[in-house]
């Protein structure tokens, strides 16, 4: 090279510089080892192309790398559960690296959601009737024991951890009971025992404050399926049916409903619901109290014949203010219910030929309900504060539990899968779901198992957190599958009437707890 051209060159390069600093965005913890962290390219890139941006933490040092000219999202993945990090981003040209940006906020890397298997305390366990959560996101997840007809109780943790476990809440009960949570983390139980209905209360401490029972005084009546909730004063509200039976066939079917207050007397109620439904089994899904402390009852009726997905709205006197009764040809059964009191709306759930979902207004009209093509039966929904769906179900073919979250208009936002690879461990029992946050939990107990396991499932409500992860020996994974709404017209079925039912009520004596001892295998993701 001449010496002319060697001086034009050397001169060029003089103006060539490190790339300036990027201008830091957010960084977002992802998961239990990992975050991410954006960038805006800086305007000035030395006048030579950016070639790599790094993310640097603080503390330890942990590199992520991104391979661009322009702004962008770094991955890092090597970080320590539990520690907050910040972040600086730097750029490289070809002459060297920039100054680092600001630093970033800080994030602490840690679980999306968990999956934990606990193994029942006794080859008795035949399924589980409720998933609540208290004030602190802890879940609670109930238990009835065929042998005694005990019911349990667990606590499972944010991070999916048995922490506790007791059973004899209520003993020699037969058929599904219930369970609820009020604000101060009191808990309340529901079972029956021959045909004597009892209702328990428990506060956090798990002291019995109070169990009352009820029984008819008039006829032969087996008191099944039955629900709990309370109002914003604290009184409790319960409901339960009866069946008044002749020989082999039940004759006359009702819903029970009753209002105690917060030491369990009672204060008004003893009405039932006559839902007209001689020859056809009944059960009761769900009470609900609005903020005007209207009473929602929400059961399977009969509409021409047919199963029914059935509502009867009651005034704080006890009178009946709306009631709706919704069928197709052949029936549809419900299975779980729920309701969203911030917007005065209700939803039911269960199946036709496939899963149906249904959203009833403050009238006890249907706004809307959809069948779903893959989900099988969906067992259980519940509500977010943003009046978001969710429910929970099966997939025949696989016997996978499928999620999906449905907004308030019925348009379908996401649908996941929670498989193995082993289908014997499978979901085609009944599941419950609840929402905590930003997270819902989803439950259900495997029989093929002896003794029987109970599966927690928590994951973001966003749909965030799909992948795979090992639990007891399987690979698990959760993921994204097709789902479809299809409008699902039904009809309005025949209307129902209130009576009065004459009942005995007593206080029975707190049974002794006892601790049971179960074992869980949790793993976060």
């Amino acid at each position: 090279m001449s010496g002319a051209l060697q001086a034009v060159f050397q001169n060029q390069r003089s103006f060539i510089t490190v790339p300036g600093a990027p201008t830091i965005g957010t960084a977002t913890a992802t998961g239990l080892t990992t975050a991410t962290v954006s960038y805006t390219a800086p305007a000035n890139n030395g006048g030579s192309t950016i070639t790599l941006y790094t993310a640097t933490s603080s503390p330890g040092g942990i590199t992520g790398t991104l391979a661009q000219a322009g702004s962008g999202t770094i991955s890092i993945s090597g970080l320590t559960t539990g520690t907050a990090y910040t972040f600086t981003v730097t750029a490289t040209n070809s002459v060297g690296t920039s100054a680092a940006s600001a630093a970033s906020n800080s994030v602490t890397p840690n679980y999306v959601g968990f999956l934990s298997a606990i193994t029942a305390s006794s080859s008795s366990i035949q399924y589980t009737f409720g998933l609540r959560n208290d004030s602190s996101g802890v879940n609670y997840l109930t238990e009835y024991n065929a042998s005694g007809g005990s019911i349990g109780l667990m606590k499972v943790s944010t991070t999916g951890a048995l922490t506790y476990q007791r059973k004899n809440y209520g003993t020699n009960e037969g058929g599904y009971g219930a369970f609820y949570i009020d604000s101060s983390n009191n808990y309340y139980f529901t079972g029956v025992s021959g045909s004597t209905f009892k209702t328990l209360k428990y506060d956090s401490s798990d002291a019995n404050q109070w169990i009352r029972s009820f029984s008819e005084t008039s006829g032969s009546v087996v008191n099944t399926y039955s629900t709990v909730t309370t109002d914003s004063s604290g009184n409790v509200y319960v409901a339960c049916d009866t069946y008044t039976n002749i020989g082999c066939c039940s004759v006359s079917n009702f819903i029970g409903v009753r209002k105690l207050d917060s030491s369990g007397a009672v204060v008004s109620g003893n009405v039932a619901i006559d839902i007209k439904a001689t020859g056809l089994a009944i059960s009761t899904m769900g009470i609900f109290i609005d903020s005007s402390n209207n009473i929602f009852c929400l059961f399977k009726g009969r509409g021409s014949g047919n199963e029914a997905m059935s509502v009867m709205k009651l005034d704080s006197s006890f009178a009946i203010s709306a009631q709706g009764n919704f069928y197709v040809s052949g029936g549809v059964q419900p299975y779980g219910a729920n309701f969203d009191v911030a917007n005065t709306v209700g939803y039911m759930c269960g199946r036709n030929n496939q899963a149906v979902i249904l959203k009833f207004n403050s009238s006890c009209v249907r706004s809307w309900s959809y069948e779903l093509t893959t989900m099988r039966i969906m067992f259980s929904c519940a509500v977010d504060s943003s009046g978001n769906i969710y429910g929970a179900g099966y997939e025949l073919t696989t016997n996978a539990m499928l999620i999906v979250k449905i907004n308030s208009s019925g348009v379908l936002q996401w649908a996941r899968r929670l498989s193995n690879n082993n289908a014997t461990f499978g979901f085609n029992n009944a599941s419950s779901i609840n929402i905590s946050g930003s997270r819902f939990t989803v439950t259900t107990i495997n029989n093929l198992f002896s003794p029987a396991k109970l599966l927690v499932f928590s994951a973001p409500t966003d749909g965030t957190g799909t992948g795979s992860f090992s639990n007891s020996g399987y690979t698990w994974t959760y993921a994204s599958y097709s789902e479809t709404l299809t409008s699902l017209a039904m009809s309005t079925g025949v209307g129902m009437t209130l009576a009065t039912r004459t009942t005995t009520n007593a206080t029975v004596a707190a049974p002794t707890l006892t601790t049971t001892t179960s074992t869980a295998s949790a793993t976060q993701f």
